[in-house]
């Protein structure tokens, strides 16, 4: 037989056996140990029983806390996990595809051993938790933006900001840097931000009713007594952890995959995304115990 085909065989069964072993988990997790699954589920318990309005924290995340409050309350704990499981699984695979233009079956298997094979994506996407949800919107809304159809694009990540209200960040990042095959205008692309805008925004309506107007939800409480050192020493490990020794050096094997002309578009965008990301992580973490 064929080596490399031997080989594709081999790595595609991999996949999947990681997979099977992370829906078995989902199974036998019950509802894992974030601490903001139960307040999600208690959302819509409450709406469903006596019509009260909560929030699980202070802005409230309302397409998760539906969601997973539905699937828990009338499915239980293993339907909630798979479904977020698996909407991190299409996510992935649906941003893969936003990037590339031409699909390449190494490169997607590469990408994925490469998210799959890091611990804290892995297991943090084994429970119930928003971040699943807002993530494989903002995939579909890539998706769709990189193939101009920009009414689903909208509406997509519309829903990926009704999940993570943070997600603004980086939908904004994607609405103006996302260059490829793409000669939008800065007026388009506003008025594309300003759809989306509005769209995400109305899921936080009920919120900032029950708030009487005030925008005092928008942030939330950051206990800053460990001083900056502190903060940094916690934001700087719980990186490396997230990336690990082998996602470092798959990232920096997958660097010369990229041609020349995808190199600074492609690159230009990632940067962006990362430092966004590890900005808005390092302003809230501390609000998060190591595990």
């Amino acid at each position: 037989m064929n080596t490399k085909l031997t080989e594709k065989y081999l790595i595609s069964f991999l996949i999947v056996v990681i997979i099977s072993y992370g829906f078995y988990l989902c199974f036998i997790g019950g509802y894992g140990s974030d601490e903001d699954t139960l307040p999600m589920i208690y959302v819509f318990e409450a709406k469903l029983h006596d019509g009260r309005f909560v929030s699980s924290r202070f802005t409230g995340y309302p397409v998760p806390e539906i969601g997973i409050g539905f699937l828990s309350y009338f499915f239980g704990s293993f339907a909630a996990n798979s479904i977020t499981f698996l909407f991190h699984l299409i996510g992935l695979i649906i941003i893969y595809l936003s990037i590339e233009n031409k699909i390449s079956f190494r490169k997607l298997i590469l990408f994925l051993i490469l998210c799959l094979s890091s611990p804290i994506l892995f297991f943090e996407n084994l429970e119930p938790i928003d971040y699943s949800w807002a993530f494989l919107f903002f995939s579909i809304g890539t998706f769709f933006y990189s193939r101009k159809t920009f009414e689903l694009a909208i509406l997509s990540f519309g829903f990926a900001i009704g999940s993570r209200l943070n997600f603004l960040i980086f939908v904004m990042l994607i609405i103006f840097f996302f260059n490829f095959n793409q000669n939008l205008s800065l007026r388009k692309k506003t008025i594309i931000f300003f759809c989306t805008f509005v769209i995400g925004g109305l899921f936080y309506l009920p919120v900032w009713f029950h708030n009487n107007f005030d925008l005092s939800w928008l942030s939330s409480a950051r206990p800053t007594e460990q001083g900056f050192f502190g903060l940094f020493a916690r934001f700087s490990y719980k990186t490396w952890s997230a990336l690990g020794f082998i996602q470092f050096f798959m990232i920096l094997l997958g660097f010369k995959y990229l041609t020349k002309k995808d190199y600074d578009n492609k690159i230009k965008l990632l940067i962006l995304l990362i430092i966004s990301n590890l900005l808005l992580f390092l302003y809230i973490e501390s609000r998060f115990n190591l595990r």
